[in-house]
């Protein structure tokens, strides 16, 4: 589980409380730190738009991978039936 501090610690599920497991979830879905910042920041708009759509407490997230040529983008644990919502929230928050 991931600290306040930054710090990961190991926890059996069981003993995780509502706050470890939504700190667990902002930690997954915080921008890498190797992103250009104005990369990081599409990034933060388009996990914005996902929370907006699915809720804050949703498991889905958007992930950024960069390369030597392009940043590579992952939207995950998105469901099937919010799809198009989702689609159109990450593009409405990354263009505004």
């Amino acid at each position: 589980m991931p600290g306040k501090d930054g710090k990961t610690a190991d926890k059996k599920f069981a003993d995780c409380t509502f706050g470890d497991m939504t700190r667990a979830i902002q930690a997954v879905k915080a921008p890498d730190k190797s992103l250009a910042p104005a990369d990081a920041a599409k990034v933060s708009k388009a996990q914005q738009g996902l929370d907006k759509a699915l809720g804050a407490h949703t498991a889905a997230h958007c992930k950024a991978h960069p390369t030597s040529a392009h940043v590579h983008v992952d939207l995950t644990s998105i469901p099937l039936e919010k799809l198009e919502e989702a689609m159109q929230a990450v593009l409405d928050a990354v263009r505004a």
